[in-house]
């Protein structure tokens, strides 16, 4: 049987795209206006941006069902300095939450900062996003709160998140 998890190449970036245009109006409702939801997806999932991501080393990796992308997850080695494995985006398919599949993500993700020698791995999450709780329960500790300025008046409100690898 094939392994539900897989890298994401370049031609298959719209199925990341069309995935997380599902999931941000339904996940970030209650934390951010429908105003930024919009902003952000436009600016951090039209195709050009995802490709761009993509041509500078940043890796994709889907967790499907058949064919059927249910969550995604990106994450570049060495940023956002040496030895740090820096997730940017994770998401899973809200009618499939709850199965484990964002924790298999990041398993994987672990396993491969881990045969890359990366001593740590980063993330962002906004502040209110009960995802914090989900990362708490996977061994991710908040190091710092960051108010990063996205322009047209938006911020994120997020804590930086922390995972050390086992030596």
């Amino acid at each position: 049987m094939q392994h539900p998890i897989s890298k994401i190449n370049r031609t298959a970036l719209s199925l990341v795209k069309d995935l997380a245009y599902l999931i941000w109006p339904i996940s970030y409702k209650s934390i951010i206006s429908e105003g930024q939801i919009n902003y952000m997806l436009n600016f951090m999932y039209a195709t050009n941006r995802l490709e761009k991501d993509f041509d500078a080393g940043h890796q994709f990796y889907g967790y499907f069902e058949k064919d059927r992308l249910l969550g995604f997850i990106t994450f570049e080695n060495n940023h956002p300095s040496q030895g740090q494995m820096k997730i940017h985006k994770l998401y899973v398919d809200t009618n499939s939450s709850k199965q484990g599949i964002g924790k298999a993500l990041v398993e994987r993700a672990k396993q491969l900062a881990n045969d890359s020698k990366m001593g740590e791995i980063v993330l962002n999450v906004n502040r209110k996003n009960p995802a914090v709780t989900f990362y708490e329960r996977i061994n991710f500790e908040i190091d710092r709160e960051e108010v990063i300025d996205i322009g047209e008046g938006f911020i994120m409100d997020d804590y930086i998140m922390k995972y050390t690898l086992p030596c």
